[in-house]
């Protein structure tokens, strides 16, 4: 049997020049979305901190069943909107994380 290897991707062999291009995005990106997400994770720290049971609410590790809407009459608009676009933004660069580490696995990195 023939074995090539060359790296196989989206219907067509890469050169090694491509292969290495496309993992050096890959990388560059995942260590681009991990420095992101670790800057969201210290400013949702340093909010959880600044609010007294939001602190829940807020924290990426801690279980998302406290509704954030239950502390709106509490907050003025921008604090409650800025906690909820942090929430969606750690989940959507966790979502991201994952999925540059799946890709990250399938070039054998």
């Amino acid at each position: 049997m023939f074995e090539c290897d060359t790296p196989y991707r989206e219907g067509y062999f890469m050169s090694q020049v491509e292969a290495d291009a496309v993992l050096g995005r890959l990388t560059r990106e995942r260590s681009e979305a991990q420095k992101h997400l670790t800057l969201l994770k210290a400013e949702a720290d340093r909010l959880s901190k600044l609010f007294s049971g939001l602190g829940a609410a807020v924290q990426p590790d801690k279980v998302w069943n406290i509704s954030l809407e239950s502390y709106q009459t509490f907050l003025s608009k921008e604090t409650y909107e800025k906690v909820g676009k942090l929430r969606v933004e750690i989940r959507d660069t966790e979502q991201n994380l994952a999925k540059l580490d799946a890709d990250l696995k399938k070039f054998g990195a």
